[in-house]
């Protein structure tokens, strides 16, 4: 595990890991996991590299997730249990993206 974030409103915790996954637990209920990157497209996926990094936006519909392959890839996660990718990895690092950060209004990602 590389990296832990906790949702705005507490409930869910997100991990990411060597093994290219990224994992959304409710906090309430630790049994409930959401694995994201060991499957389609219509999950966590798109990542072949180790996630560095994951954050929350503000308002906790989007999740970031920066990986060893200098990428960000982001994803809606508005229903937990059924996250979807948002439109392709985001590119131009030339390293491992070991952070992210949304602004406060969500609009930017550093």
């Amino acid at each position: 595990m590389n990296s832990l974030a906790f949702s705005p409103d507490g409930r869910m915790l997100a991990s990411g890991s060597d093994d290219s996954t990224v994992r959304l637990w409710n906090v309430a209920d630790p049994a409930a996991v959401t694995t994201i990157g060991a499957s389609p497209r219509s999950h966590l996926s798109t990542m072949a590299s180790s996630v560095a990094a994951v954050a929350f936006s503000p308002d906790g519909r989007t999740l970031a997730g920066g990986n060893s392959d200098s990428t960000v890839q982001l994803w809606n996660i508005s229903d937990p249990a059924r996250p979807k990718v948002l439109g392709n990895p985001l590119r131009g690092h030339l390293g491992t993206v070991s952070a992210v950060a949304f602004s406060p209004d969500g609009r930017t990602l550093a």
